[in-house]
């Protein structure tokens, strides 16, 4: 018996923090060993339970996940979409996250995920043009003051451009 399923056995007497604390653990610690279907059971009951369980369980177990290199992605991605005090450690710190799943955030995330993403560490010339595209002083602030960012000629002129309307540019 998969461990997904011991868990989902013992249910009717858990709350859905238990549930949630237990199936993030265990996609956490096993998520390599999960088939395709376990993963992406314990992924859906993730995202069901998020919406139940307490902004600050959400954040630890982002906490605990965001620097480990054997995060599943699936994990990752869900805890992204999250609100951006949930998104934050991942978003700063995951090694797994691609410029592609990152220009997705930039797309679809607030103004918060977008500027976790300005923080975040080496980010590429790609990454810097999407953030600029966001036209958010914000985004772009927090870009400015990232010495590991990699912003190319163009964007760079934009921001020169920009700055002469926004006093903290």
């Amino acid at each position: 018996m998969s461990r997904l399923a011991q868990i989902a056995g013992g249910v009717a007497d858990k709350s859905p923090e238990d549930i949630y604390v237990a199936v993030g653990t265990l996609f956490d610690h096993e998520g390599e060993q999960l088939t395709r279907e376990e993963r992406a059971l314990a992924a859906d009951i993730l995202r069901r339970l998020s919406k139940n369980v307490e902004l600050s369980l959400r954040i630890a177990l982002a906490e605990r996940i965001a620097a480990d290199p054997n995060t599943p992605h699936e994990l990752l991605l869900l805890l992204v979409d999250d609100s951006a005090e949930v998104a934050r450690p991942i978003l700063g710190r995951s090694p797994l996250l691609s410029d592609s799943d990152l220009i997705h955030v930039i797309e679809v995330g607030s103004i918060e995920h977008e500027v976790c993403v300005a923080e975040r560490p080496s980010i590429g010339e790609k990454i810097t043009a999407a953030l600029v595209e966001t036209k958010s002083d914000r985004v772009a602030v927090a870009l400015v003051r990232n010495q590991t960012a990699r912003i190319s000629g163009e964007s760079y002129n934009r921001l020169i451009e920009w700055s002469r309307d926004v006093d903290d540019l």
